[in-house]
């Protein structure tokens, strides 16, 4: 496991929701887990979403899975609650990208920077990121368990971003037994996933008229054992289709009102 450093903050970013007013006792804490592993390369047919690539390649699943991160990211400012964010990458390594902090710009900032290709990507250790991110928020500085700002419970919450491509039988903990250990120290486990087909295409480069190159690839979905992490780990599942509806659900993931108790499972 490797620990990068976290950047400095850009004083102009997420400016309009950050003050210099005194922050309550921290709510909670949400760790990101992002996948990087290969299949995150696929290409998607999304043109608002920035390509990490640059202009002549197409998004690819990462950039949808960053688009949701720096999504929390900004709910987080906006809540002004003072809630914690960390975020790990993971492969077939596992990086801690960020421990748990207040510093949004700082994430911000440390996400624009990420791509696919940052890590070893071979592989796909979502058991060791759960295990990771439990470690990440244990040793973070806490207020006392109980309620949080305006009286709603204070949560924990890993929040695996990724495409659903986990079943890696080389992986170095089972994942939905690391959801289980989770759950015995309180930490819940919510899941996005940003693409569920299984045929898809890796965009390698342009030709000389400056036309995509892709190649095919299989990338299993495995709803499996994305329901039972979320099972044990008392969290929820569910698809990122509409940026309309993606705010509501990360709020969630903080808790607080309208929080759902009970797993949610959307049709495929």
């Amino acid at each position: 496991m490797t620990q990068l450093p976290v950047a400095p903050s850009n004083p102009g970013v997420l400016a309009a929701t950050q003050t210099s007013a005194p922050r309550a006792p921290p709510a909670g804490d949400v760790v990101v887990l992002l996948d990087l592993s290969g299949s995150m390369a696929a290409t998607e047919e999304e043109p608002w979403v920035p390509s990490a690539g640059g202009p002549h390649m197409a998004p690819t699943r990462f950039d949808l899975a960053r688009f949701v991160a720096l999504r929390l990211v900004r709910v987080a400012a906006e809540r002004g609650m003072s809630e914690r964010v960390g975020i790990i990458l993971f492969g077939k390594k596992i990086v801690v990208l960020s421990a748990p902090t207040t510093d949004y710009g700082a994430l911000e900032e440390l996400l624009r920077a990420t791509s696919v290709g940052r890590i070893d990507g071979t592989g796909t250790e979502l058991g060791a990121a759960i295990m990771q991110g439990v470690s990440l928020v244990k040793a973070s500085p806490r207020a006392p368990r109980g309620a949080g700002p305006g009286g709603y419970p204070r949560r924990e919450t890993l929040l695996v971003v990724t495409d659903g491509d986990v079943a890696d039988a080389g992986q170095q903990f089972e994942p939905a037994t690391a959801a289980l250990l989770a759950a015995s120290e309180g930490v819940h486990i919510d899941t996005i996933t940003v693409d569920e087909r299984e045929q898809v295409e890796v965009q390698t480069g342009v030709d000389l008229v400056g036309e995509p190159i892709r190649r095919p690839m299989t990338s299993p979905f495995d709803r499996t054992l994305l329901e039972a992490c979320v099972a044990r780990g008392h969290g929820r599942l569910f698809r990122f289709t509409r940026i309309a509806t993606l705010d509501g659900e990360l709020r969630e993931t903080f808790g607080g009102e309208g929080r759902a108790p009970s797993v949610a499972l959307p049709s495929p």
